[in-house]
C-alpha cells in the first residue's frame, strides 16, 4: 500500500534536547543533544515490512556536544521504531508485539558502511565515532522496539545531509550488503583492518589498495556525491528490471493450462531422481506420459452425455476400489449399481405428478418484494460473507439500491444476475429454518415433499441468473465475476461437482479477462486492490477443493496470500467486531488459502512421484509392490511437512477449543468446546476451518488404504498413513455429530454432506482392509454415528438419506465378514491348548499357500515381482496381519485375545512388533 504520512512529531524537543547518551564502542564517550537538525518518518504497514523490507520508523538528526568539552560537536543520527500504520492508537501490549528481536538491518548496514568509509579514510563522508543499539521503554511508541544511535563526525566543509548519506550508504550496501527480502539476516561485521576494508569497499567507492579516496575540496566532494547518486540510479534500474522479470515469470507460471497440458489427470510428469534417494522432488521435463495406463483414474461410462473422468486421488476412484473389493470372489458382496460418479450428484424433483409445485414456485420467487429479498440477503452477511469475502458490503448496498426504481414496496427490481444468484444461495441456506424445526432421525416418509426439496428452493433464481450471465460474457464486469463465483458455490453446496467445475472454468477466464491474475494497475485504490486479491484467492480455494474431489488438474495457480491485518479489514468495508487482537474477520480466508496451498503442493508432488515410480508399468498400480507403496509413503511424509507446520501457525483465536485439554486440529477425539459467547461469524469460521483441515487430510491420505488385507505388514509407513486417515475420518464424524446435536451452525450447509460422505468412505475402506486392527472398533462405531448424521442432513437433502441407507447396508455386510472371522478364531481357540487366560496370545499357522505368497517371498529377498491380481485367500488364513506366521525368518506377531475390543494405539505400540511404526509421529496426528 502507498506510504502514509502521520503528521506527528516523533522527536519532541522537550523529550530529546538535553538528553545524555553514553557510548561504549568503538570510541567510549558521553554526549548531550543540543539541537535537532531535522526528522523524517517512514510509516509503513506490517505487510510492506514483511514483503518489501520497508521499515516503519522515525529518523532524527541532532547536533550534540561531548560532556566536558563544549567546543567539540558531532552529529547523532537516531533510528527509532514506530508503530505500523493504523496501530498508533492500539493498546501498549499490541504495539509491543511489533518489537523485533534484532537491530533493524538498514541501521546495521549504515554502521558498517560508515565504518568502512572511516577505515578507508574517505573525506567525503563523516567519520564514524561510535554507535549504540538499545530498546524503547514501556512509555515510548513501541515498547521493546529498537532505537539505534549513530555518532559521527560533524563535517566542517559540508552541512550534513541525510539524503546524500542515505544515497552513499545504499551505493555501498548494494555491493557489500545486497540482501533479498526473506533471505537470512547477516549480522553486523565491522572491518577494523584498513587493508581488509579497502579490499571489500574498493569497488564501491573507488578505493584501491595503493591510494585511498580523498576529496581535498568542496567541489571534489560534490563530484563524489554525484557519482554515488548515478550509481544509485543504475542500481535502482537494475532492481526495477529484476522485479519486472520476476513478475512476468510468475504470470507465465500462473496461466491456465491449455488442453495440450491436461491430457492426463495431472500435468505432464517428468523424470525424477531415484525414488530411494529423492529428497527434493524436483522434476525435469520430458515427453513421457503422466501416469501409466492402469492408474490414470477411472471413467464414468454410465452418464447421459458420455464418459467422465475421475482421477486416482478422487473420492469416486476410492469408492470404485471399495466396490471392486466387495464384488470380488472372496466377499461377493457388491454394492449394486453405484456407477462411477459421486454418490449424491442426483437432484430429487420427485415423481412427475409432484413437479407442478416447482413451477408454481417460479412465479412466487420472481414476485418477491424488496422486503422479502432483503430478509434473505441479510443471511448473506451473517453466513457466507465471512467465508467467501468477495463482495464489498458498501458497494453492494449502493448497487442494490440502484436496481429499484423507488424505495416503496411496490416497485420492481431491474434484472441482476448477481442479486439472483445471491438469493438462490441464501434461499438454499435459509429455507431450512423457514420450514420449521428439524426432524432429526425420522423416517423419510414422515417428511413432506416441500421440506425434502428445500435444497432446491432457490433453483429458479439460479436458472434466471445463468440466463442473464450469458448476456454479459462478451463484456464482463466485477459483478459478473462475483455472480459466477457464487454460482460455483451454489452448485458446490448441492454436490454438483462436475457442473461446478465446468462453471469454474468460465469463472477463471473472466477473472483473467479482468486481469485479476496480475497485480493491480497503478492508481487502483487500496480498497479495490484488497478486494481483487480476495476474489482471485477465493477462486483458487474453490478450484483446489473441486480438484481434490474430482481428481482433476488445477485450473489456476496461487500467486500470493492476502493481508488480514486490521488495516485491510477496515478497507474491506465490512465491520465484524471482535475482542481478539490476533485476527481479523479476513484471517479465516487467509488461513484457508494457506492450508489449501500446502495440501495442493503435497498432492501434486505425490501424483508426480507415482507417475515416476510406475513409469513403464502398464499393468499395475501403486498398490502392487510394497516397495513402491512404502517409498511413496516416505515421500508423502516429507511433502506434508508444510501442512503440519500450518497447524502450529494458525492464530489461537481461530482454533476451536477442546474439552479435557484436547488440542485443536488433533484426532484425540475430545469434543469441541463450543464457545457460544463469541460472534456467530467467528464460531462458523473456527468450525469450518477445523472441518476443512480434517477433510483435506482424508482426501490426500486415503490412497494408502489397500485392498485386500495382506498376510504380513510390509509397509509400516503406509499403514501409519492409513491409520492417520481413519482417525481424521472418525474425528470429522464426531465433530459433525456434536455440532448437529448441540447447535444450528451446520444446518443449511449442504456441502458438509460431502465432508461426511468422504469420511464414511474412508472409514468403510479402512474397516474392510483391516477387519481386525486396534482402530477398527472405534471406526465401526463412527459408522453408526455417521448414519445418524446423514439422516439429519437427509431431512432436507434427499441424497444424504440415500447415503445413510447405503452405509447401513455396507455395515451389515461388514458384520458378516467380522462374524466369519470371529467364528474362525473361536474354532481355532477351541483346538488350542492353554488358552484360558485372556492375557495369552494365539498364533495362527499359515497354510502352504499362504507361506508361498509373493509377499513373503518379497520379504525374504528372493522374489521381486508385483503382487498378482487374485482373490484374497480364505478369511481364516488372511484374517489380519498380526495373526500371520512366516517361514522366512520373520518373527511371528502375536495378538491378545481382546484385540477386537482393543484400545487403539496403546495396545498397538506396546505389543505389535512389526506394527510399531504405525505410531510414527511424522504421520499420526
Amino acid at each position: 500500500m502507498p506510504r502514509q504520512k502521520s503528521g506527528m512529531t516523533w522527536f519532541k524537543d522537550e523529550e530529546w534536547i538535553g538528553l545524555t547518551l553514553s557510548f561504549d564502542k568503538p570510541r567510549p564517550g558521553t554526549w548531550r543533544l543540543v539541537q535537532k537538525i531535522r526528522e523524517r518518518e517512514i510509516w509503513s504497514s506490517e505487510t510492506s515490512w514483511k514483503e518489501n523490507q520497508d521499515p516503519s520508523e522515525a529518523r532524527g538528526i541532532f547536533i550534540c556536544e561531548e560532556e566536558g568539552s563544549a567546543h567539540r560537536q558531532a552529529v547523532i543520527k537516531t533510528y527509532m521504531q514506530i508503530p505500523y500504520y493504523g496501530t498508533i492508537s492500539k493498546p501498549r501490549r499490541i504495539r509491543a508485539m511489533q518489537a523485533p528481536t534484532e537491530m533493524e538491518y538498514q541501521a546495521e548496514e549504515e554502521i558498517a558502511a560508515l565504518q568502512g568509509l572511516t577505515d578507508a579514510k574517505c573525506s567525503s563522508a563523516p567519520s564514524l565515532l561510535a554507535w549504540k543499539h538499545t530498546v524503547q521503554d514501556d512509555e515510548r511508541y513501541v515498547p521493546g522496539g529498537y532505537i539505534t544511535y549513530i555518532l559521527m563526525q560533524k563535517c566542517q566543509a559540508l552541512i550534513y545531509d541525510f539524503s546524500s548519506t542515505y544515497l552513499e550508504k545504499n551505493a555501498i550496501k548494494s555491493v557489500r550488503f545486497s540482501r533479498k527480502p526473506g533471505a537470512p539476516r547477516q549480522r553486523l561485521q565491522i572491518a577494523h583492518d584498513q587493508d581488509d576494508a579497502s579490499k571489500s569497499l574498493g569497488p564501491a567507492i573507488g578505493v584501491v589498495n595503493s591510494r585511498p579516496l580523498e576529496a581535498t575540496s568542496l567541489p571534489a566532494a560534490n563530484r563524489d556525491i554525484q557519482r554515488l547518486r548515478s550509481k544509485v540510479k543504475d542500481l535502482q534500474e537494475q532492481l526495477r528490471i529484476a522485479k519486472q522479470e520476476a513478475t512476468e515469470a510468475r504470470i507465465q507460471q500462473a496461466q491456465i493450462q491449455t488442453p495440450a497440458q491436461t491430457n492426463f489427470s495431472t500435468p505432464s510428469l517428468h523424470s525424477l531422481p531415484d525414488a530411494a534417494n529423492d529428497s527434493t522432488g524436483d522434476i525435469e521435463q520430458n515427453s513421457k506420459p503422466a501416469l501409466n495406463e492402469s492408474w490414470q483414474g477411472l471413467r464414468d461410462i454410465g452418464t447421459r452425455t458420455g464418459e467422465l473422468y475421475y482421477g486416482p486421488v478422487s473420492s469416486s476412484y476410492f469408492l470404485a476400489r471399495v466396490n471392486r473389493y466387495l464384488s470380488s470372489d472372496t466377499l461377493n458382496q457388491p454394492l449394486g449399481d453405484l456407477r462411477l460418479k459421486p454418490y449424491l450428484a442426483e437432484i430429487d424433483y420427485g415423481p412427475a405428478q409432484q413437479q407442478q409445485p416447482q413451477s408454481d414456485m417460479a412465479d412466487i420467487a420472481e414476485d418477491l418484494t424488496r422486503v422479502q429479498e432483503e430478509y434473505y440477503l441479510n443471511l448473506l452477511w451473517q453466513a457466507f460473507h465471512c467465508l467467501y469475502p468477495i463482495l464489498s458490503e458498501s458497494d453492494f448496498a449502493q448497487y442494490y439500491d440502484s436496481l429499484w426504481s423507488s424505495s416503496d414496496g411496490n416497485s420492481t427490481r431491474k434484472p441482476s444476475p448477481l442479486v439472483d444468484i445471491l438469493l438462490a444461495v441464501c434461499m438454499q441456506f435459509g429455507n431450512v429454518f423457514l420450514f420449521g424445526e428439524h426432524n432429526r432421525g425420522q423416517e423419510s416418509h414422515d417428511v413432506d415433499r416441500p421440506r425434502k426439496n428445500i435444497h432446491m428452493a432457490g433453483h429458479t433464481y439460479y436458472q434466471r441468473a445463468q440466463r442473464l450471465l450469458q448476456n454479459e460474457l462478451e463484456y464482463p464486469s466485477i459483478t459478473t465475476l462475483q455472480a459466477h463465483i457464487y454460482s460455483v458455490i451454489y452448485l458446490y453446496n448441492l454436490s454438483q461437482f462436475n457442473a461446478a467445475h465446468t462453471n469454474l472454468g468460465t469463472t477463471v477466464r473472466i477473472a483473467q479477462a479482468l486481469r485479476l491474475h496480475l497485480r493491480p494497475v497503478e492508481g487502483t485504490s487500496p480498497e479495490n486492490q484488497g478486494l481483487y486479491h480476495r476474489i482471485w484467492n477465493t477462486i483458487y480455494r474453490l478450484d483446489s477443493q473441486l480438484s481434490v474431489n474430482l481428481g482433476r488438474p488445477m485450473l489456476v495457480q496461487h500467486l500470493e496470500f492476502d493481508d488480514d491485518n486490521a488495516d485491510q479489514a477496515h478497507l474491506s468495508g465490512t465491520s465484524l467486531l471482535s475482542s481478539h487482537d490476533d485476527i481479523s474477520w479476513l484471517s479465516f480466508h487467509v488461513q484457508c488459502t494457506k492450508l489449501i496451498s500446502a495440501v495442493q503442493d503435497a498432492q501434486a508432488a505425490f501424483v508426480q512421484k507415482c507417475g515416476q515410480l510406475l513409469d513403464g508399468n502398464t499393468t499395475g498400480d501403486i498398490y502392487d509392490n510394497p516397495r513402491t507403496t512404502e517409498t511413496l509413503a516416505e515421500f508423502f511424509g516429507r511433502k506434508t511437512t508444510p501442512v503440519r507446520e500450518w497447524v502450529h501457525a494458525v492464530p489461537k483465536s481461530l482454533k476451536c477449543g477442546r474439552r479435557a485439554d484436547g488440542e485443536a486440529f488433533s484426532t484425540d477425539r475430545t469434543p469441541l468446546n463450543l464457545d457460544t459467547y463469541i460472534p456467530l461469524w467467528l464460531q462458523r469460521q473456527r468450525l469450518f476451518l477445523e472441518l476443512l483441515y480434517h477433510h483435506l487430510q482424508i482426501s490426500i491420505s486415503r490412497q494408502f488404504l489397500r485392498f485386500p488385507p495382506v498376510a504380513v505388514s510390509l509397509t509400516p509407513l503406509a499403514d501409519s498413513l492409513g491409520i492417520s486417515c481413519v482417525y481424521h475420518a472418525i474425528t470429522l464424524t464426531n465433530i459433525i455429530h456434536q455440532v448437529l446435536s448441540e447447535t444450528d451452525l451446520l444446518h443449511g450447509w449442504f456441502h458438509v454432506y460431502q465432508y461426511q460422505w468422504d469420511a464414511v468412505l474412508c472409514t468403510l475402506g479402512f474397516v474392510l482392509a483391516n477387519p481386525v486392527c486396534p482402530p477398527t472398533p472405534p471406526a465401526r462405531k463412527s459408522l453408526q454415528t455417521a448414519v445418524q448424521n446423514l439422516e439429519i442432513i437427509g431431512e432436507h437433502f434427499p441424497a444424504a438419506a440415500s447415503a445413510a441407507s447405503l452405509v447401513r447396508d455396507v455395515n451389515e455386510r461388514m458384520d458378516q465378514v467380522i462374524d466369519e472371522f470371529r467364528r474362525s478364531i473361536t474354532g481355532r481357540q477351541g483346538r488350542t491348548p492353554n488358552t484360558s487366560s485372556s492375557s495369552q496370545t494365539v498364533t495362527a499357522p499359515l497354510s502352504k499357500t499362504a507361506t508361498n505368497t509373493p509377499s513373503t517371498q518379497y520379504l525374504s529377498g528372493t522374489f521381486t515381482a508385483s503382487w498378482p491380481d487374485q482373490p484374497m485367500p480364505a478369511l481364516d488364513i488372511v484374517s489380519t496381519p498380526p495373526l500371520m506366521t512366516t517361514n522366512t525368518g520373520i518373527p511371528a506377531v502375536s495378538m491378545p485375545m481382546d484385540v477386537i475390543s482393543g484400545n487403539d494405539l496403546q495396545w498397538m505400540q506396546g505389543t505389535l512388533g512389526s506394527w510399531v511404526d504405525f505410531a510414527d509421529p511424522r504421520f499420526v496426528s
